[in-house]
């Protein structure tokens, strides 16, 4: 069984806190993300010269910010579900001064506040009462959870989740400027809904969700699903559920939004999924030594190449990172984390040396998506149908559109209907 405990002395969270001072040439030559545009060791900084290199594919997070970018600026935010919203995981609209949508954001959750369904997930440390809500005593960094989500995915140059960023904002009805974060706007629309249909067997009119038809068969949407599947099990993401996920119809584009509850340290969850969608249940299992085994089938080949060329120093670079005062991952988050990372690396290494990274997505790959069935038990969903857990995440939510609630109304683009498809996608 994996202890922290005993791996930590040989552990790379150990070494890499033994020391080089900065500015040093050792330590110039060592740290890959200096943004230092002259060095020729920093392989987070593309160069389109040499687009055969794996290495050059990954991209440097930690660009410094332009003059009057989004960071820069004090939004204002309007909470999406009446005027009185009071929890971490409410969604406000962002907008600029001149009133223009950003994107949609969520305020900073600190020690002392009611735990929100996030924190209590991810095994937040909180004080429980009999009468009243857990209240937390520890900062659970969802903000910071989020921000690292969106930098590892510009790392890797995977660009399949809306880019997440720390803002000042101020919230309506308060002149107090006020940490948040902000989840970008993203193309398409979600892969479900909520809304109502007659459920049968006596039950009537019930809420339900609704699946949206998505050409599952569409290259671009196959290579963005599986690239959202890698990305998450690297993240440990626990919520990606269909309304989290966001297809264009034009380009077949895929987002993944509502990053934060990632990089937890249980590796109970990673295994026994609390929810019926849980993005993690099916992806890992252990082998005899109890080490993880990452079951991920089909690995587009520039996206596996990347993961391969990424480092565990380069990753915990990312990791270490603090965009919020009082917000960073555990030591324990940190070493799950790799410990998910070197297992993704493993089975694509394995999939490389057998040829069978994916170089073309197409009616073949499809097929492959739909019959790469789990061992898991099966599940009822809402329409009544039977599914088995599916180790991809086409395979699934195709699967989920066949046997369950089908959302054939037509949706407009149009401000207000997209509000409204929008806002339900994202968690209560």
């Amino acid at each position: 069984m994996f202890s922290f405990e005993n791996k930590k002395k040989n552990s790379l969270l150990h070494t890499q806190k033994t020391t080089q001072k900065k500015g040093t040439a050792e330590h110039k030559a060592k740290n890959p993300f200096l943004s230092d545009n002259e060095s020729t060791e920093n392989p987070f900084l593309a160069n389109p010269n040499n687009n055969s290199n794996p290495v050059q594919m990954l991209r440097n997070p930690f660009a410094k910010k332009k003059k009057g970018s989004i960071e820069q600026q004090t939004l204002k935010a309007r909470p999406t579900k009446g005027e009185d919203a009071d929890s971490a995981n409410d969604v406000y609209k962002m907008k600029d001064k001149k009133g223009g949508l950003m994107g949609f954001g969520k305020r900073q959750e600190k020690i002392g506040d009611v735990a929100s369904p996030t924190s209590e997930f991810l095994n937040i440390p909180a004080v429980a009462h009999d009468d009243g809500p857990n209240i937390l005593k520890k900062n659970p960094a969802l903000l910071t959870r989020a921000v690292l989500s969106s930098q590892l995915d510009q790392a890797l140059g995977l660009d399949v989740l809306a880019k997440e960023s720390i803002v000042n904002a101020k919230v309506k009805g308060s002149n107090k400027t006020q940490t948040m974060g902000l989840s970008g706007l993203v193309a398409g629309k979600a892969l479900k809904r909520g809304g109502k249909r007659d459920v049968g067997n006596g039950k009537g009119i019930q809420d339900v969700d609704l699946q949206r038809n998505v050409d599952y068969k569409n290259p671009e949407t196959q290579k963005g699903m599986s690239n959202l599947q890698l990305l998450d099990a690297i993240t440990g993401q626990q919520d990606r559920h269909g309304g989290n996920i966001f297809v264009d119809d034009t380009t077949g584009k895929v987002k993944g939004i509502d990053n934060d509850m990632a990089f937890g340290k249980s590796r109970k969850k990673i295994f026994d999924g609390q929810w019926g969608e849980n993005a993690l249940k099916g992806q890992f299992s252990k082998d005899k030594d109890g080490a993880l085994k990452y079951h991920q089938k089909q690995i587009d080949e520039m996206s596996g190449e990347s993961v391969l060329a990424m480092t565990e120093e380069q990753l915990l670079n990312i990791l270490e990172q603090q965009h919020v005062e009082g917000e960073a991952l555990t030591d324990n988050e940190k070493e799950t984390t790799l410990e998910r990372f070197r297992a993704v690396k493993a089975r694509t290494k394995h999939l490389k040396d057998k040829g069978k990274l994916v170089k073309n997505w197409g009616d073949d790959t499809f097929e492959k998506s739909m019959s790469d069935k789990g061992k898991y038990e099966k599940q009822m969903n809402e329409g009544g149908g039977e599914m088995e857990e599916h180790h991809n995440y086409t395979g699934k939510h195709q699967t989920l559109y066949d046997t369950g609630f089908q959302d054939n109304e037509p949706q407009t683009t149009k401000k207000k209907g997209f509000f409204k498809s929008l806002f339900k996608s994202y968690p209560k």
